[in-house]
């Protein structure tokens, strides 16, 4: 399936616009040229050319979404044939620490739901990690590994404690989505500064902005 989808986007697209495409739905890499990783780079936005937990979220909320409000089916069901689906996105992306982390994650939330449970984030963060590292403990010090938990953590910690800020609360509701958006955004990059510095000798101040509108 992954050889079909990267061979209908090279037959049907520019170069460029196929190593860029592949790259963002199934983390394929290989035909993205110098020149469109430095502009990924600079822009503070190389991570969306890697495949990670939020390609997993958008599969996960699109797929039950449509079980649930096309097709009608049972929420507990409509649970059930999600989690095969997860596990095969999770293949074809060819199973990098990030999209295992997010799959994990994401197995976890459903499991308590179908359970009728509350599911911790940091339990599941650190479930999953623990999954990875005891599969293959070498993966710690990968640049990705380290990226995905932290920019997680970042979010988990940082988003809630700008979201309670008083100014936010008083603003309309339009405003209030645009400011959780970028909130998302600024927790992420508050956190991975530091790695981004150490792996690439650059942190780009845009990316706060850029962000927002990718």
């Amino acid at each position: 399936a992954r050889k079909g989808m990267l061979e209908t986007y090279r037959r049907y697209l520019l170069p460029e616009r196929s190593a860029v495409l592949a790259g963002i739905t199934i983390g394929e890499k290989s035909g993205l040229t110098d020149r469109i990783k430095k502009v990924f780079v600079d822009a503070g936005i190389m991570h969306v050319l890697v495949v990670s937990g939020s390609n997993v979220a958008f599969v996960a909320v699109i797929f039950l979404w449509v079980f649930r409000k096309i097709f009608r089916i049972k929420r507990k069901i409509s649970l059930i044939i999600l989690v095969p689906i997860i596990l095969l996105y999770a293949a074809l992306t060819g199973a990098n620490p990030p999209v295992v982390r997010a799959t994990i994650m994401a197995l976890v939330v459903v499991i308590s739901l179908l359970i009728s449970r509350h599911s911790d984030v940091y339990q599941g963060l650190f479930f999953a990690a623990f999954i990875i590292l005891i599969y293959n403990p070498l993966t710690l010090f990968e640049a990705g590994f380290q990226m995905s938990f932290v920019a997680t953590l970042g979010i988990v910690y940082f988003f809630p404690k700008f979201q309670s800020l008083s100014f936010v609360q008083k603003t309309p509701k339009i405003v209030q989505w645009i400011l959780s958006v970028f909130f998302a955004s600024l927790s992420a990059q508050i956190a991975i500064f530091p790695l981004l510095a150490y792996y690439f000798n650059k942190v780009s101040v845009i990316a706060i902005i850029s962000n927002l509108f990718i």
